[in-house]
């Protein structure tokens, strides 16, 4: 209680305004929820899910990523390592530009990014990163912008390592119906606040 009433004065509220606060966050969540959520009244068709894609310019994909760098340092490696890590990343990229059935493509490139991939970001992006223009390094934004949607790229490099990018459907990953949601929330909190 002591660590309550302390926070409270450091963000300068009081027990009843951070109680409305906090309520009102539970019920725009709750609002998110149900709008995102297939099934629900006020969840998004593919139609408008397309739109959004589209007129937000909206990417997605997956990467195997092989660091030339210490990804908790930042410090480059030795050549010998950089060398090794490109005929890694090429003999992973050939493996998977062999297959050409999309459901098989897409098992082994789970496997092997679960045993290969460097990119601290994975864990908590199993799924694939969902990006529009600026939000990832320029040559894997070119890279994913080259590949139709099930396509696997050739090795790419950039200043954090060598990628073999995977190129998914925005609209299939649960990240792009949270997006829509806070976008479509977003504008109907501006009407009612108008």
């Amino acid at each position: 209680e002591e660590s309550y009433i302390s926070w409270l004065k450091e963000v300068c509220l009081t027990e009843e305004s951070a109680e409305a606060i906090l309520s009102v966050t539970t019920i725009e969540q709750k609002m998110l929820e149900g709008m995102f959520r297939d099934g629900q009244e006020l969840a998004p068709t593919p139609e408008e899910l397309d739109s959004f894609v589209e007129e937000n310019d909206i990417l997605a994909a997956k990467h195997i990523l092989l660091a030339t760098m210490d990804t908790s340092t930042g410090e480059a490696l030795s050549q010998e390592e950089i060398d090794q890590k490109k005929a890694t990343a090429e003999e992973l990229a050939a493996q998977l530009q062999e297959i050409t059935d999309p459901e098989e493509l897409a098992t082994k490139f789970d496997e092997l990014m679960k045993e290969y991939s460097e990119d601290p970001g994975s864990e908590s992006k199993p799924d694939g990163y969902v990006f529009t223009s600026g939000d990832m390094v320029e040559p894997f934004e070119d890279g994913t912008r080259a590949l139709e949607i099930g396509q696997v790229s050739g090795v790419v490099e950039s200043d954090v390592g060598y990628h073999i990018i995977l190129r998914l459907n925005p609209v299939d990953l649960e990240e792009l119906r949270t997006q829509w949601a806070q976008n479509e929330l977003g504008t109907m909190e501006n009407q009612w606040v108008e």
